[in-house]
């Protein structure tokens, strides 16, 4: 039987794997194709990484490529996250004009990673803890909003979850492409400065004070704004952090966040 999945996503794995063999590599993670956002008048790629800004990262991009940011639109935070992902290309896009296809070893790629206590946390926070998102209602500590909760959430990571998700799927396995061929790898930590300082190369800009919180947007969605940063003494105790710092050693490599 055909998965209709993994059909889909043959045109964007092709277009991929031409970037990184232009780019000198032929080193494509399948299962992150997908994540890739391509906005071909800047010559722009950025790998959105689930649970690390993504949402806010895509609605900031298209705010500053359509220079037409209205707060006070009545769009829902759903409706102007599709606008914003629609706005991009997908990979694939580069066979459909010779000029992208000439000009994509000149293309930009860049992602943004978390700290990885944070971000499972917050994954926990926001899909299972609140008992909210019936299709995870399988998983151990659904509509448990305690620590011990979140202690069954970890073990299940730890027994055979990791890879069940993309929201809490490591890091290093959403990025498409070598290390070597992203050109920022940027944290969440430090977004304000090193995203402005990035996409001003391609005469793109973010004002400041708006980058240091989660898009308005999704500021309108509570259960998005999980205070994970606030809420680490709550939920964590050494047990846990040595588990998640195992399970996502190469994470914590990454970003250097345990130096």
């Amino acid at each position: 039987m055909i998965n209709l999945e993994k059909f889909k996503k043959i045109p964007s794995y092709c277009g991929a794997l031409t970037i990184a063999i232009v780019k000198g590599s032929n080193n494509v993670k399948p299962r992150a194709v997908n994540h890739l956002s391509f906005y071909p008048e800047y010559n722009l790629i950025y790998n959105r990484i689930p649970k690390s800004g993504n949402s806010s990262i895509s609605l900031y991009l298209h705010d500053a490529i359509t220079k037409n940011i209205n707060y006070s639109c009545e769009d829902s935070y759903y409706k102007s996250k599709s606008k914003a992902i629609q706005l991009a290309k997908k990979p694939s896009e580069i066979f459909y004009s010779p000029r992208y296809l000439l000009n994509i070893h000149k293309a930009k790629i860049f992602t943004v990673i978390r700290n990885p206590y944070l971000r499972i946390l917050s994954a926990f926070l926001q899909k299972i803890s609140t008992g909210k998102m019936k299709k995870y209602k399988h998983i151990p500590g659904f509509g448990e909003n305690t620590q011990q909760g979140f202690i069954k959430f970890v073990n299940y990571l730890e027994d055979f979850g990791l890879y069940k998700d993309y929201h809490w799927m490591p890091q290093f396995e959403m990025m498409a492409f070598s290390e070597n061929l992203y050109d920022e790898i940027i944290k969440l930590e430090e977004l304000p400065n090193k995203f402005n300082l990035f996409i001003n190369k391609k005469g793109l800009n973010v004002p400041l004070e708006i980058l240091e919180k989660p898009h308005i947007k999704e500021q309108m969605d509570q259960i998005k704004i999980t205070n994970a940063k606030n809420k680490v003494d709550q939920f964590y105790n050494k047990s846990l952090k040595e588990k998640i710092a195992l399970l996502y050693k190469k994470d914590f490599i990454l970003g250097k966040y345990l130096d």
